[in-house]
C-alpha cells in the first residue's frame, strides 16, 4: 500500500508542477508579446526621420518628404509639418502655405516637379516640368 501512496504523491507533485509550468508559460508568452510590441514601436520611432530642434523649415519639409518616400503636394507637406508641431509663420493657412512655398523655392533640398507637387532634389535627377521654382544656387 505504501507504494501506491508514493505513486499518488508523485502524481500529485507532477500535477502541481504541470500547473506551475503552464502558468509560467502563459506569463512568459505575455511578456514576449509585450517585448515584441515594444521592439516594433521602437524600430518605427528609430526609422522615422527626426525633425531636430533648430531645423530650418526647409529641412523639416525635406524630412517630411523623406519620411513619406514620394513627392507630395504643398498642402500635404504643410499638414504633416503642422501635425509634427513645426511652427510655420503666417496669420492663416494661406499665409502659412505662402511662407512654406517661399521657403521651398529658396531651398536646394526640394524641387517642384509639377504644379503644386514637390520632391526631394535627389529624387528628381533632372526630371522637372520645365517650370521649376527652385532657385539655381
Amino acid at each position: 500500500m505504501e507504494t501506491n501512496l508514493s505513486l499518488s504523491e508523485v502524481l500529485s507533485q507532477a500535477r502541481a508542477e504541470l500547473i506551475e509550468l503552464t502558468q509560467d508559460i502563459a506569463t512568459r508568452r505575455e511578456r514576449a508579446s509585450q517585448l515584441s510590441a515594444f521592439i516594433a514601436s521602437t524600430e518605427q520611432v528609430l526609422a522615422k526621420p527626426v525633425i531636430k530642434e533648430g531645423s530650418t523649415l526647409a529641412q523639416a519639409a525635406a524630412t517630411i518628404l523623406l519620411e513619406h518616400g514620394a513627392p507630395m503636394r504643398l498642402s500635404e507637406i504643410l499638414d504633416a509639418l503642422v501635425a509634427r508641431g513645426v511652427h510655420i509663420g503666417g496669420p492663416s493657412r494661406t499665409g502659412q502655405q505662402a511662407n512654406l512655398l517661399n521657403t521651398i523655392k529658396r531651398s536646394p533640398l526640394i524641387q517642384r516637379i509639377a504644379y503644386g507637387k514637390y520632391a526631394l532634389t535627389e529624387w528628381t535627377t533632372g526630371q522637372t516640368d520645365g517650370n521649376s521654382t527652385q532657385a539655381n544656387a
